[in-house]
């Protein structure tokens, strides 16, 4: 009954030739993928971590970069009513 379900569904189809593909004979045991999922995550915290630590520093350049583009605004500014105040 089994097989016969197998045959006449497609995603065990499906799934059957991904296996095949991959050579995989058995599926891992849930200890082996557990240990492999916290490894993974493992990895994924301190990248995380790394990220964060980047992106702030990002954040903080671009408040730089638009505090530094204000202040070069405001003295073009200042020098163009500067002058405008010596024609008049």
């Amino acid at each position: 009954m089994k097989l016969l379900r197998m045959r006449s569904d497609p995603l065990c189809l499906i799934q059957k030739q991904a296996f095949d593909e991959l050579g995989v004979k058995t599926l891992p045991k849930v200890k082996d993928l557990n240990a492999e999922y916290a490894e993974l995550m493992t990895g994924k915290k301190a990248s995380y971590t790394e990220y964060r630590k980047l992106r702030d520093e990002a954040q903080e350049l671009a408040i730089a970069e638009r505090n530094i583009g204000s202040i070069f605004e405001a003295e073009k500014k200042a020098e163009q009513e500067k002058q405008q105040a010596k024609e008049h």
